[in-house]
């Protein structure tokens, strides 16, 4: 907790108005610091007001704020400013603002953390406001305003607070201001001198204890509360009340089994004789079902024949469909003939038309090549007239002119030659035309050849398919009769369709009930297998169930002896039931006795140790000699003395110096010092034991040990000497006391041979009770319960299932020779299908052999016919490429003989010796230059007019060429301009031109044919269309029907249709009467049945059908009515039997209810009654039998677990009060340690606390023991009301003492007492080296009294603290207290200067108020002091206080020079 740097009070206003604080500021600056009020001035009244500040709304002695301030007409103002950190200067203030509101007092709740300086700290609150007559206390709205405001301003510094819950956690958990702590405060003020009041219940050591210290501490362990055992403690008398209910029900469950069985068992014989009537329906719903089948039958038989009819109608429409589609096909048949003509007389027709085209442009390409040879042949003459006509004008030299002539004429060789060449050329190209042609020709005349041969095959096998027909119709018509019983109005078609599905359903049926055999055999074997199987399960479940009563005998014999084993240890365990229940109790006290037994036993061996030491030490010598012994008793000593310690120990208590001036001394190891009061009774119980004392033992007084010392007198002390030293001084006592050690030898060693043996006996029955868990384990007896339970409920069910089991299969058997007789029929009725299937399906093989061969034939016809086609084809290809042969072999003849023409040539032969010249000119000009030049050579050159004249002549005719040439481009347009015109080419034109004639003369002759073939083509589709349209007139849902065979056949068969579509109506005819008659007899016995459905409802969807064998069926047929009125007698029989039984069973319900009505447990009562009211069925019941001892199970496994898992609770129950108890001493040795002060260099606690220590096993022992005995003092019949019940108050009342901790406590120590020692502290502020017990601190002086209580208040608080907070500070004071009129009769200096001693020590600041206004004491404790007055306001009878501060500046200047600057206090407004 931090100090306190400011309090500041703004109108506080108290005594009925009458009296004051304006606005007051207190400044103490961390320091002690008194307030001067004289009595009747308002101390309590300061002390509440300020502590407002930490705890708001507290009371002080009864009295509440609201009633010791004036509130209602301004609110009151508390802050007060704490020191968080010195260095830097760190503060917090806590500001309270109280007010009164409509519901009553309410408050504003503010805290605010800022450095030194900070302008917004205590003194910058606004609780002061400028007002119209000077200043006023700011209103509640006004503070308000600033907190909300100061808390946006600064979210991180500035909180305000909704409750007060979370306003004094939030300054607990931040600034460690510690509720408690100010709670305890709170108490001491309650009074003036409340401290003396504080402890005024504690007078001896054991109040002090009980009503402080232990109080204390458990309020400071976390998660701990006054009753929390005695809830604990509560919850497992619930549960034991809850056990017991558990066990009533179990019985209950127990009797409610027994009458459950008697209803089952008469239960069982309605199910029998409804199991009897359920078979009779199911036998009724086989008829009942077999009639509806018989009636779907007729049904589908009648439907059939409606079918059969409506397919008769479709089949008549489709042969009216037929006959017009005839008509219509006949019509197109003529159509599709003229179409071929037209086709061929137009593809002829176009043939010879591009050919003559194709001919025509061979023709003028050839005439314009030739026209180019020409034009070229003039040009060049132009140029040599030209040439010539300019040579005239020059002289030539003979020589000149006859190599001239020598060029020209080896330029006619090169002329012959090339002309010589390109006849080859044209002859090889002929060649190469001729050889394809050739060829081809020679291919077609194989072709041809291959084709008569053809022809002739094909005609051979036209005979042989016509011979086939013949023979397969044959064939067909004697299927026909063999196959239809009624050939004349059947079709094998539709029979067949109807044989093959009957066969397919048949063997679908066959494989279905060959599966369903095989299924229900398997299912017969494995149900075989499975009563087997069960019925060894049972043979082994019932060995299962007598190993089960085995072991359940050998547990329980087990535990039997067990239980005597442990009942010889404790009379209460010779009653147990079951050790499971108690199995953690039991284990926890066996291995607690032992350890305590071991323990025991370790003590007996060291005093046999000792005695048995005395009898070998001494035994055989004649004179003594000393070996002596102490005991340790020192520890149970302290706690019954006010004051002993050992020599040694006192020694090491002493301060150094003393320490020195006394360790001298030899004889402190056999010295023990206590107190002149106590002296007596140590010595007389050292004497006691005088016996076991090994050495002599001197006793001092704290008064003899502190005159010790090296040079003084010694002081004279009181020794006891071992009994057997004065008892050996003479041979004779000597001798007797020798005795006496054998003896006591002897007993000790006997006592322990005792304790030996019982430690035995506890660990033989520990080793026993663990072998029997080990071997027995809870598991494996809940395991042996479940196991005994499911085994019977097994039994059970397999008894059931092997019953079930029989029935279904006797039900199998029944079945599987009812599938075997339907698979007989099925088998003979397949074999009768098969064979009519087989010699249909050579009906329908003959039937496609001959449709086959008709289109065999029709195909061959039209192969014929194609083959006809074929040869005129071929012969015309042959005729077309014979006529090329020719004219190329005649066109390659004439090139021949041009050729030899050409090489006979006598100009060639006059130039053959020559070197050619190729210069491309022609002969003709060659010719002339030749000439011109011999004329020249001799003298006899042309004039030139005649090179004039022929000049002209040639550019004429280079002129009507270039006119032709327009000419044929014009007529055709796609000429072959590139064509070289060849050396036969005359020859080529004039069979161009014979041939197009020809072909002109052709094409008109076909142009006149096709249009005669067009327009009867025309006119006979015209004919088609018209029928066509009356056929979708006539028939607008169907296609026109194509016929697959030639028309004349099908005019054939179409009159054959006709006839069967009569007679196949005569027969639909009589089989539809027929089967009329049928469906009647049908429906009268289905309507005797009816009558009975309503009484015994055979046919509902829960009855399983049994059908109705094959010869069943066969006799339903013929004797319908007998059978009907057999199964009507059955149900009516069984019926009449069930309904007895029912009465049995109602009966049997209604005494077991009655019976259930006597449960007390309302649920189970309602839960038996509602099993047998909505479980109607037998397997219902059963179900609910097997589910009732489930439930019988389960209530015992979970009592059983319950009364072992509250015992485990128990155990736990005792180590958590164990553990607490160790806790509290634990806290309890830790308050001295917060009175400790520094002397010197060490520190020393005033107070020292002796606890008593128990072994932890005989702890939770006596705790244990303690717990039992309060169960059995419940049990008493003084916690029993008049009306029976249990007073529930007084037991919680007493459960509640029983479990206080002090109690506990007193349990676990054996009643031995705490102590606490008090040491005082000298007015020169040393600790005294003396303690004092409690109840002699109680009876010094009143001011020595008031510093010691005051010492242990300021431990307290400072121990409270540090529990709820660590505290960590850098500070001197970290503690505050205010303290009303403290001092009482501490006024003198050597009572006053240990307390603030002691409270400096602990960090303590003081602010306490008194009307001392005089004594030293002020001015040396508290260097702050602040006196106040009363002083008369301007109001009448109005007093307002006003401060005047006093400051010790010698003080702060020896000690806190700094200190003074801020101690400088400013002037507060005045309010008034």
């Amino acid at each position: 907790m931090p100090a306190i740097n400011k309090i500041r009070l703004t109108n506080i206003v108290y005594e009925e108005g009458n009296k004051c604080y304006n606005d007051e500021l207190f400044l103490f600056n961390g320091y002690n610091g008194v307030i001067l009020l004289e009595n009747g001035g308002g101390k309590t009244v300061f002390i509440q007001t300020v502590l407002q500040g930490m705890i708001p709304h507290t009371d002080l002695a009864d009295r509440k704020i609201k009633n010791t301030l004036v509130l209602e007409n301004a609110p009151a103002h508390i802050a007060i400013e704490w020191i968080l950190n010195e260095r830097p200067r760190r503060y917090v203030v806590t500001a309270v603002t109280l007010f009164m509101t409509d519901k009553g007092l309410d408050s504003y709740r503010y805290v605010y953390e800022y450095d030194e300086g900070d302008q917004n700290g205590i003194e910058g609150i606004p609780f002061v406001r400028e007002g119209q007559g000077g200043t006023r206390p700011a209103d509640k709205g006004e503070m308000l305003d600033y907190y909300n405001g100061m808390k946006e301003r600064y979210p991180l510094s500035a909180r305000t607070f909704s409750t007060i819950k979370e306003y004094r956690k939030f300054i607990e958990e931040q600034y460690h201001i510690i509720a408690d702590e100010w709670e305890s405060i709170v108490t001491i003020n309650s009074s003036e001198g409340g401290v003396e009041a504080f402890f005024e219940a504690c007078k001896n050591t054991t109040q002090l204890f009980d009503r402080l210290l232990i109080p204390t501490v458990e309020q400071s362990i976390a998660g701990h509360h006054p009753t929390l055992f005695a809830d604990i403690f509560e919850k497992q008398l619930d549960n034991l009340k809850l056990y017991k209910k558990l066990k009533e029900t179990i019985e209950e469950n127990k009797r409610i089994q027994h009458q459950l069985e008697k209803y089952v068992q008469t239960f069982e014989k309605l199910h029998s004789s409804q199991l009897a009537y359920d078979k009779s329906k199911q036998k009724a719903k086989g008829i009942w079902e077999e009639i509806q089948i018989q009636k779907i039958d007729v049904a589908k038989e009648m439907e059939k024949n409606e079918e059969q009819f409506n397919l008769w109608i479709q089949k008549k429409k489709e042969h009216e469909v037929k006959v017009a589609s005839y008509q219509i096909a006949v019509e197109e048949e003529k159509y599709e003939q003229l179409q071929k003509d037209y086709d061929l007389a137009n593809v002829e027709y176009g043939t010879k038309k591009e050919e003559l085209e194709q001919l025509s442009l061979a023709y003028y390409s050839l005439k314009f090549a030739k026209c180019k040879q020409l034009l070229n042949h003039y040009q060049k003459e132009i140029a040599f007239v030209e040439s010539e006509m300019k040579k005239l004008e020059e002289i030539e030299e003979l020589s000149d002119l006859q190599n001239q002539l020598e060029e020209t004429k080896q330029a006619l060789l090169g002329h012959f030659i090339e002309q010589m060449d390109d006849m080859k050329k044209n002859m090889e190209q002929i060649q190469f035309e001729l050889n394809p042609i050739v060829r081809k020709i020679d291919t077609l005349q194989e072709e041809k050849r291959s084709i008569e041969k053809h022809d002739l095959d094909k005609q051979r096998e036209i005979a042989g398919v016509q011979k086939t027909i013949q023979m397969r119709e044959a064939d067909i018509e004697r299927l026909k009769q063999l196959l239809l019983s009624n050939p004349q109005h059947e079709q094998v078609e539709e029979k067949m369709a109807e044989w093959q599905n009957r066969h397919q359903f048949l063997d679908e049926e066959l494989i279905r009930l060959h599966g369903e055999k095989k299924e229900k055999e398997k299912q017969s074997i494995e149900l075989d297998e499975t009563i087997e199987k069960l019925k060894n399960e049972k043979n082994g479940l019932h060995v299962a169930k007598e190993q089960l009563k085995n072991e359940k005998s050998q547990i329980e014999n087990e535990q039997r002896k067990l239980i005597r084993i442990l009942g010889r240890l404790r009379p209460q365990w010779a009653i147990l039931e079951s050790v499971y229940e108690n199995e953690h109790s039991i284990y926890n006290r066996l291995y607690e006795t032992i350890e305590k037994l071991k323990k025991e036993k370790e003590v007996l061996l060291y005093k046999e140790r000792v005695a048995l030491r005395l009898v070998d030490d001494y035994g055989e010598q004649k004179t003594f000699f000393s070996d002596p012994l102490i005991e340790e008793r020192i520890k149970s000593w302290k706690n019954q003395l006010d004051y002993c310690v050992m020599g040694i120990e006192y020694l090491q208590m002493l301060n150094e110096a003393d320490y020195e001036e006394k360790v001298f001394y030899p004889l402190w190891a056999v010295t023990l010092i206590t107190t002149n009061k106590s002296k007596e009774e140590l010595q007389k119980k050292v004497e006691d034991l005088a016996d076991e004392l090994r050495y002599p033992i001197q006793i001092l007084t704290t008064e003899e040990a502190v005159k010790i010392k090296k040079d003084a007198v010694q002081p004279e002390p009181s020794w006891i000497i071992p009994a057997h030293w004065e008892k050996g001084m003479m041979e004779e006592t000597f001798g007797q006391w020798k005795e006496k050690v054998r003896v006591d030898a002897e007993k000790a060693t006997k006592e322990r041979e005792l304790k030996e043996t019982e430690q035995k006996e506890w660990e033989y029955a520990l080793q026993a009770f663990q072998q029997f868990l080990k071997d027995y384990p809870y598991e494996r007896l809940t395991d042996f319960q479940k196991r005994w339970s499911e085994t019977m409920l097994k039994i059970e069910q397999i008894e059931r299932e092997i019953e079930n089991a029989e029935q279904q299969r006797k039900n199998l058997k029944h079945q599987i020779t009812t599938i075997g007789e339907q698979m007989e029929l099925c088998q003979e009725e397949m074999q009768g299908l098969e064979r009519k299937i087989q010699e249909g399906n050579q009906y329908f093989h003959y039937c496609r052999e001959v449709k086959e061969a008709k289109e065999v034939e029709k195909e061959l016809k039209d192969v014929l016919a194609n083959i006809k086609a074929k040869k005129a084809y071929l012969a015309a290809q042959l005729l077309d490429y014979n006529e090329q042969k020719a004219a190329l072999e005649e066109r390659k003849q004439n090139l021949k003989w041009k050729l030899d023409s050409l090489k006979n040539d006598e100009e060639y032969k006059e130039v053959q010796s020559l070197t050619p010249i190729f210069t491309g000119e022609s002969r003709k000009n060659l010719r002339d230059k030749i000439q011109t030049l011999n004329l020249k050579i001799h003298q006899a050159s042309k004039s030139i007019g005649e090179l004039n004249e022929k000049l002209a002549n040639a550019k004429h005719n280079l002129t009507k060429l270039q006119e032709e040439m327009d000419q044929i481009r014009n007529e055709c347009e796609n000429v072959h301009e590139h064509w070289e015109f060849p050396s036969d080419g005359e020859h080529l034109l004039q069979n161009k031109i014979i041939k197009i004639k020809e072909l002109k003369q052709a094409l008109n002759k076909l142009e006149k044919q096709v249009t005669e073939k067009l327009s009867a083509k025309e006119e006979q589709k015209g004919k088609r269309n018209h029928l066509k349209q009356l056929f979708r007139e006539n028939f607008p849902d169907h296609d026109i029907y194509t016929f697959s065979v030639p028309l004349n056949q099908a005019e054939e068969e179409l009159a054959e249709e006709k006839k069967a579509l009569q007679k196949e109506k005569n027969y639909l005819d009589e089989q539809m009467e027929q089967v009329s008659r049928e469906q009647n007899k049908i429906d009268e016995a289905e309507r005797e049945l009816i009558k009975f459905i309503e009484k015994h409802h055979f046919n509902a969807p829960q009855v399983v059908t049994i059908p109705l064998s094959e010869n069943e069926k066969m006799d339903f047929i013929y004797n319908r009515k007998k059978m009907v009125k057999a199964i009507i007698q059955e149900l009516e029989q069984h019926s009449g039997q069930v309904e007895k039984e029912k009465e049995a069973v109602d009966a049997q319900k209604q005494a077991y209810k009655q019976f259930c009505s006597t449960v007390s447990d309302n649920k189970l009562q309602k839960m038996a009654i509602e099993g047998v009211d909505y479980k109607t069925g037998y397997e219902e019941l059963l179900d609910f039998k097997k589910n009732m001892m489930i439930r019988i199970e389960r209530s015992t496994n979970y009592a059983n677990e319950h009364i072992r898992q509250k015992d485990e609770e128990l155990q736990a129950y005792i180590n958590q009060i164990h553990n607490h108890l160790k806790t509290v001493v634990e806290e309890l040795k830790q308050i001295p340690k917060h009175t400790k002060v520094k002397e010197e260099d060490q520190w020393k606690t005033i107070y020292t606390f002796t606890i008593p220590q128990w072994d932890a096993e005989e702890g939770k022992q006596r705790i244990r023991d303690y717990i039992e005995w309060i169960m059995l003092q419940l049990e008493a019949d003084r916690y029993v009301k008049e009306n029976g019940l249990q007073d529930e108050t007084k037991v919680r009342n007493d459960i509640e003492m029983w479990l206080q901790t002090k109690q506990l406590l007193q349990v676990v120590m054996k009643n031995e007492g705490m102590k606490v020692s008090c040491r005082k502290v000298t007015n020169e502020n040393t600790v005294s080296t003396r303690s004092y017990s409690w109840e002699q601190s109680n009876v010094w002086s009143g001011g020595e009294k008031w510093s010691k209580n005051m010492t242990l208040f300021l431990g307290l608080l400072k121990y409270v603290a540090e529990k709820k907070q660590h505290q960590k500070t850098n500070m001197k004071h970290s503690r505050v207290v205010i303290l009303d009129n403290p001092f009482g009769k501490a006024s003198s200096d050597h009572v006053l200067s240990p307390v603030f001693f002691v409270a400096e020590q602990l960090g303590f600041q003081i602010i306490a108020l008194t009307a001392h206004a005089e004594g030293k004491f002020l001015r040396d404790y508290f260097p702050v002091i602040y006196s106040c007055k009363l002083r008369e306001a301007k109001q009448a009878n109005k007093q307002i206080v006003t401060t005047e501060k006093w400051l010790h500046h010698a003080y702060f200047r020896d000690h806190e020079p700094e200190a003074l600057e801020r101690l400088t206090e400013k002037e507060q407004m005045s309010l008034f």
